[in-house]
């Protein structure tokens, strides 16, 4: 199924790899990109017709930059103002439309506001920006979430998901073992990231996963999914949770969002950061959930496992592409430690004992 999503890509206008995914552009506005602070988006608003905004806010986004301000009427809104080089506009344009399918069909998630000029999304000095409503919330609950709210969490997944089946997604990047893994495994080894001396063992255990990952994608359809539904992307209100930042939007099998529920929230029974083992007693709400909204066979689940891998992966390539940016580095700098190197190569080593014992 993927095979044929791939094949299709192939014939769209803009097909684009992993690479040209990472690619900053040219230096100059990617240092101008870096620089961004909330007194620019100020005159960017201004010279697209907001009137006077105040009150600057930021947002302290890692990928993008995220502003807040107050409009002359009090209405508060978000300036997003997108990496670039990361996604063309033809890739925000689905982000966007995929965006208004989900806010047509009921799903609460964070509104775009159009421009005056028209459209929702605007260029300014080479960096393309998105304006979105201000949604008075929590990122990060702190109240545990019960079995109810678990599961409407897998409800609220297969609702985006019923929306997602409905086309693809052409100019995102679809999440499967040979680009997400494959691609980025290459891109890794021609960097000098990783230490010389770990950089074999690095990409011996890899490939690994992402030979066995190959067979497993086999026959799951890929959808469009939110692509990082974890707690920080949903904002707490007294109605329930809405959906921010769809940044890694893209076709995926559907357990890659069922994949991320868990992360950053808490239950009456601990916490999954703490708890490794507490993700495999939760994950059966969040499936109960979806499954009252949208069907999904057991063989569909099968690339969860392997999706763990594979973003280790994808997250090792995101900071390699970053390494240009000041603010990118103090957020990772933990990341680029031996031992932390030596930590993903034995979760690796880890993942495979696990997949091979379940082959």
């Amino acid at each position: 199924m993927y095979a044929a999503l791939m094949e299709t890509s192939q014939e769209s206008d803009n097909p684009r790899t992993w690479l040209q995914h990472w690619d900053r552009g040219p230096a100059e506005l990617a240092d101008r990109f870096n620089a961004l602070e909330p007194s620019d988006g100020l005159s960017l608003l201004k010279s697209r017709g907001f009137g006077c905004p105040s009150d600057p806010v930021n947002y302290d986004s890692v990928e993008n930059r995220v502003f807040g301000y107050t409009l002359e009427n009090a209405d508060r809104i978000v300036l997003k103002v997108y990496r670039p080089g990361r996604w063309t506009r033809e890739g925000l344009l689905d982000e966007l439309e995929f965006i208004d399918e989900l806010l047509s069909a009921g799903v609460t998630v964070v509104r775009p506001v159009g421009l005056p000029e028209g459209g929702m999304l605007g260029t300014w000095e080479g960096m393309n920006f998105v304006v979105f409503e201000f949604v008075a919330g929590v990122e990060d609950r702190t109240e545990p979430l019960d079995e109810e709210e678990l599961r409407s969490l897998g409800r609220l997944a297969g609702r985006i998901h019923t929306v997602g089946v409905r086309k693809p997604a052409l100019h995102r990047m679809p999440l499967e073992p040979r680009g997400m893994g494959s691609e980025n495994l290459r891109y890794l080894a021609e960097g000098d990231m990783i230490p010389a001396d770990l950089v074999s063992p690095y990409s011996e255990q890899a490939r690994a996963v992402i030979d066995l990952a190959i067979p497993a994608f086999a026959d799951v359809p890929l959808v469009r999914v939110h692509g990082d539904l974890g707690s920080w992307n949903l904002l707490w209100t007294d109605s329930g949770p809405v959906v921010m930042d769809f940044d890694d939007f893209a076709m995926a099998p559907a357990v890659q969002d069922l994949s991320t529920l868990h992360s950053g929230i808490l239950t009456p029974w601990g916490n999954p950061r703490e708890d490794p083992t507490l993700v495999d007693r939760l994950r059966p709400y969040f499936l109960e959930g979806y499954r009252e909204v949208r069907e999904l066979p057991e063989a569909h689940i099968r690339p969860l496992k392997h999706l763990r891998g594979l973003r280790t992966i994808w997250f090792d390539a995101w900071i390699q592409s970053r390494l240009h940016d000041p603010n990118f580095l103090e957020y990772i700098k933990d990341d680029l430690t031996r031992k932390a190197w030596m930590k993903r190569i034995q979760g690796f080593e880890r993942l495979l004992v696990e997949l091979r014992s379940e082959s």
